[in-house]
């Protein structure tokens, strides 16, 4: 049988590990904290996807399965919790900035022990020639990650729409718009995962998913590399 989510998480989570990268090697030259902060929110997202791609390529499990898919979902909250922390740098928010930060990580452990609660094995199905599984986590639980992370992505999307707006560089203006198409994306890949992801057809809404993760990436690769001058 083929795993075809968990190869197609483990492409992505690939191209995620390569930005991540380039990112690094930017950061190293400017050791600007934004920057920083951006190839930690990147390599929480590359880190992920590789786990989440286990399932079958290294893990049949199911208890293994069910503790992957328990655990992953901290990962995506610590990646959200560096990528908003750079609108509130911009701004100069401090305060903020750590209350955010410690928010979002505490809801990232709170939702980690609760589902530990209630581990329970994954779901093997199948498909034709292909195999995927499905999470114990409860349609409940994922639309509640789910909307806690599309609700702060947009949040994201909002300030860099309105960067983009105000500035009269333009420059600086199409890379706040690239940025913005790039956290569209990551809204759009987390909803069809978390909350739409519960339907029959799982593996579909997960192929779906992971085009959108990826068209995100590719997306803040151009933010990252647009010129400002």
């Amino acid at each position: 049988m083929i795993p075809i989510n968990s190869i197609c998480l483990l492409i992505s989570g690939l191209f995620f590990l390569v930005i991540a990268l380039k990112i690094y090697l930017s950061y190293e030259k400017s050791r600007e904290e934004k920057i920083g902060n951006f190839y930690k929110s990147v390599l929480f997202l590359s880190f992920t996807q590789i786990l989440s791609s286990t399932p079958g390529l290294i893990f049949n499990d199911l208890n293994v399965i069910g503790f992957v898919f328990l655990v992953y979902p901290f990962f995506v909250f610590l990646a959200l919790a560096y990528f908003g922390t750079i609108p509130l740098q911009i701004l100069r928010w401090k305060k903020t900035e750590k209350i955010y930060f410690n928010a979002m990580t505490i809801f990232g452990l709170l939702i980690t022990v609760l589902n530990a609660l209630k581990l329970t094995p994954a779901v093997a199905h199948f498909s034709g020639p292909f195999v995927y599984w499905q999470d114990s986590r409860g349609v409940l639980m994922n639309a509640l990650i789910g909307l806690i992370l599309s609700v702060t992505m947009l949040a994201i999307v909002a300030f860099y729409f309105f960067q983009g707006f105000k500035s009269n560089e333009k420059y600086i203006r199409k890379r706040a718009f690239i940025m913005a198409a790039g956290f569209l994306n990551l809204v759009i890949g987390s909803v069809i995962n978390f909350i739409l992801g519960g339907s029959p057809n799982i593996y579909i809404t997960s192929l779906i998913s992971t085009i959108f993760f990826m068209l995100s990436g590719i997306l803040l690769l151009m933010s990252a590399y647009y010129k400002t001058h």
